[in-house]
């Protein structure tokens, strides 16, 4: 089983099967589940159409924990507060490659929580015997998440899957934040 990690401010939390689907339950039971106040806005950044998938993933093969969502989990003197979610879009495939995906809640964006976690995800990710890149696709107006990228050490390497999207690779992650 994947261990949480703790990053200078966050507790990176990898979903599991449970998990999941205590966000698929409900805002409250995921505050429970995750032992975090979950805000109203929260549901912004669910992906209902795509957690089913992973829940189901993750049920018949435990072992896959890591590889998809990790919830964000900011500890402050009030007490823990879930503000963002991301992780990876699946196990890496046969080339070594994993694609790593990232959202924060809008209150808590401009705080370096997202170039904290994507350059710890990815150096997780990198340690793994089975990766050699993590890569990123992003639309080129986006400019924080390009920023973020560009502090992992991300580079652009061409166009994207997804329409208009620029991809993103790094085989190596250099960050201030990193663990």
């Amino acid at each position: 089983m994947i261990e949480s990690i703790r990053t200078e401010r966050l507790l990176l939390i990898p979903a599991d099967a449970d998990l999941i689907n205590a966000e698929l339950a409900g805002v409250d039971v995921l505050a429970s589940a995750l032992e975090a106040s979950v805000g109203d806005t929260w549901s912004s950044l669910t992906m209902t159409n795509i957690l089913p998938l992973f829940a189901k993933q993750l049920d018949a093969n435990p072992e896959l924990v890591g590889w998809f969502t990790w919830y964000w989990v900011l500890a402050r003197d009030d007490g823990r507060v879930l503000i963002g979610n991301g992780g990876f879009k699946g196990p890496p495939d046969d080339a070594g490659q994993v694609e790593i995906g990232y959202e924060v809640l809008p209150a808590h964006q401009g705080h370096g929580y997202a170039t904290e976690t994507v350059a710890t995800l990815a150096k997780w990710a990198l340690r793994c015997a089975d990766v050699e890149t993590v890569v990123a696709e992003c639309l080129p107006d986006n400019f924080a998440s390009i920023r973020v990228l560009e502090k992992c050490g991300f580079v652009e390497v061409g166009d994207g899957l997804e329409q208009g999207s620029r991809l993103w690779r790094t085989s190596a992650v250099i960050s201030s934040h990193s663990p």
